[in-house]
């Protein structure tokens, strides 16, 4: 499949945490101004992935073979913290995540996560974001009372997936197994 139409294009390595896809659906209906709603619960591995490749099977067989060391592998969602504008779910152990991280970033060198903005990135699953702090407010008093009885709340890795963007709509292109 070549990708021309996709070089440049929004996009994204994330692992799908289904587990948590209710109640991050309902945190973010409640916060107008958050993440894409069209992006079910993730982990970011790589955001904004540069696609620089116009075949799609370089770009799958170069990332499967960053990752081929690893194996599926269970984690735990453990805490509900917050950066000033961000509410999001801590991963532990999250040394694998830190890991498969770095070992994308090794094998797409152009592609720094986050852009490179951040020396340490920090493993997280994203529950709402949003520039106003009393929406944050406001959805961290309501997750704290649900998530109290809830947490930890177990989940497996098991797939990478790229998602690339189009108008408001996240796309599944292709999927690494672990």
């Amino acid at each position: 499949m070549k990708l021309r139409s996709l070089i440049g294009a929004d996009s994204a390595i994330v692992f799908f945490v289904p587990e948590l896809d209710s109640i991050v659906e309902r945190a973010r209906s409640s916060c107008p101004e958050s993440v894409d709603p069209g992006i079910a619960a993730h982990i970011t591995v790589n955001y904004p992935f540069m696609i620089q490749e116009n075949d799609l099977e370089v770009i799958v067989a170069r990332l499967a073979d960053s990752v081929e060391e690893f194996g599926a592998f269970e984690f735990r969602l453990t805490e509900l913290r917050r950066w000033p504008t961000t509410l999001y779910l801590k991963p532990e152990p999250d040394s694998v995540f830190r890991a498969i991280i770095a070992a994308v970033w090794k094998a797409f060198p152009q592609s720094p996560p986050y852009g490179g903005r951040f020396q340490d990135v920090v493993p997280h699953l994203t529950i709402v974001e949003s520039s106003e702090v009393e929406e944050i407010d406001a959805s961290e008093s309501e997750l704290r009372t649900e998530l109290t009885a809830k947490l930890p709340i177990a989940a497996r890795a098991s797939e990478l997936h790229l998602i690339v963007k189009s108008g408001s709509e996240w796309n599944r292109v292709a999927r690494v197994s672990l």
